[in-house]
């Protein structure tokens, strides 16, 4: 595997790896986690930038190879290999970068929280497992404790930082739709018969269902739903059903990415299962929520939230995406988030860059960091203080002026939403509006993809 030749190899006296629990490259994800992708491919992980895992130099497909063929494919027992022999791994950026900045990865968190046996029924170490894998030639005979699952991009909302490979509705949206750089719209819809070409969902989830009620997948102790809007897919309540009836599902906990728009009757199967944890998707408070999520109301999901604390078994907390349109306003959402005691975590948006924090000029991130400090040394909940001034830190990081071309994007695509949906960040998000032009980044009254008369009527309203 290219540039995974530059560290030493650690062997023991016989010439094999050496398992090094210590190794800053090891991930548990690699022995723990599997993901399916809508289209029944499978990725190494949601963080991982290399490659589709590969077969033969083909990547594999749940149409064509069983789980087990899948988790140990040669992509991922190569990667298995790399990381026992503490090699650092191509592709794994994403989290080495959080790590390097102080922050806490996907790697450092899943790393504790297996050694905290979290899922960890049968209590092995990391070296107990890195041990076993060496002897078996990083085969793994049973199914990871975790596997992920997207379902596809059906969705009832239109994101801001969103595409049309995770939303059917910026699929049809004409002017949404470019911004992602996808020609075609590939989408599923109640409304629509399945036709060749779609994004697939039903394949990986039915599979799912034969290999993890089989022997072989006796380790699964959570599925992970994801999509598009995993709760408004109709197979899913039918595979709860079939776990339930095979004597699985008390063995299972199920986590649901959800915006939280809608209360399915089927949440109720929730009480037959180990748990069910829902990770609610809010980016903002009020008017800024609905802004950010498009076709999402405010008042309908603070009513959802009580609802959702309601059914037994089931654990809502929510996930907000920290980025452009939200960085000096987090602390809203936070303290409404503590009032109602919702627990919550997040995560910053790296792709598409003009959405990033990391455009804007370092004297608003540092105005959005000293909100966030504020907050945490006041009236945050003390669960959520090293979280909330992780944040802070990573806003932190760097002084430039202001990334130019990212933020003339940021501008023409606000520009190009706001006039085909009727919104404007002058009305949302005035401040931030001001402290650009303060740093020397006027308001652009241009569009890319739509008609700039349409702006400039809602600068004059």
């Amino acid at each position: 595997m290219a540039g995974l030749d530059t560290a030493p190899v650690v062997v023991d006296a016989e010439g094999q790896p050496a398992a090094c629990a210590g190794s800053e490259s090891f991930c548990v994800r690699l022995w723990q986690h599997m993901r399916i992708v809508a289209g029944g491919e499978a990725r190494v992980c949601c963080a991982y930038l290399g490659k589709s895992v590969a077969q033969n130099g083909k990547p594999v497909s749940a149409d064509h190879q069983s789980l087990m063929e899948i988790w140990n494919a040669d992509t991922m027992r190569e990667l298995r290999r790399e990381m026992v022999a503490g090699r650092p791994i191509a592709g794994c950026e994403v989290c080495n970068a959080i790590d390097a900045r102080g922050g806490v990865s996907f790697r450092t968190s899943d790393n504790a929280a297996w050694e905290r046996d979290y899922f960890n029924d049968q209590r092995p170490t990391i070296d107990a497992m890195m041990t076993d894998a060496i002897a078996s030639d990083f085969y793994l005979p049973k199914l990871p404790t975790t596997i992920e699952i997207e379902i596809g991009n059906i969705c009832n909302l239109k994101c801001r930082m969103c595409s049309s490979f995770s939303s059917s509705r910026i699929a049809k949206d004409p002017v949404h739709r470019k911004w992602d750089g996808l020609q075609s719209a590939h989408y599923d819809d109640p409304e629509h018969d399945r036709h060749a070409g779609m994004v697939r969902r039903v394949g990986p989830i039915e599979k799912l269902f034969d290999e993890v009620t089989a022997e072989t997948g006796s380790h699964v102790r959570s599925l992970y739903f994801l999509g598009g809007e995993p709760l408004m897919v109709r197979e899913i309540p039918r595979l709860l059903e079939r776990l339930v009836a095979a004597g699985r599902a008390q063995q299972i906990s199920l986590l649901f990415i959800s915006n939280g728009t809608m209360v399915p009757e089927w949440l109720t199967l929730a009480s037959r299962f180990r748990r069910l944890d829902l990770a609610i998707s809010v980016d903002g408070y009020g008017d800024q929520y609905e802004y950010i999520r498009y076709h999402g109301h405010w008042s309908k999901l603070a009513k959802n939230f009580g609802v959702f604390k309601q059914i037994p078994n089931v654990y809502p907390q929510v996930t907000t995406t920290i980025q452009v349109n939200n960085a000096l306003h987090l602390t809203n959402l936070f303290r409404y988030l503590d009032s109602i005691e919702m627990g919550f975590t997040g995560y910053l948006l790296h792709t598409p860059g003009y959405l990033a924090v990391g455009a804007l000029p370092s004297s608003i991130r540092r105005l959005a960091a000293a909100r966030l400090k504020d907050y945490a040394e006041h009236d945050c909940h003390p669960r959520h203080r090293a979280l909330v001034l992780s944040f802070a830190a990573e806003f932190e990081v760097g002084d430039h002026a202001g990334d130019p071309g990212r933020l003339r994007d940021f501008m023409l695509f606000t520009n190009d939403l706001d006039a085909t949906r009727g919104q404007s960040i002058h009305h949302t998000d005035r401040e931030l509006v001001e402290l650009l032009g303060q740093a020397g980044y006027p308001w652009l009254q241009e569009t890319l993809h739509a008609p700039v008369a349409s702006v400039a009527q809602e600068l004059r309203r």
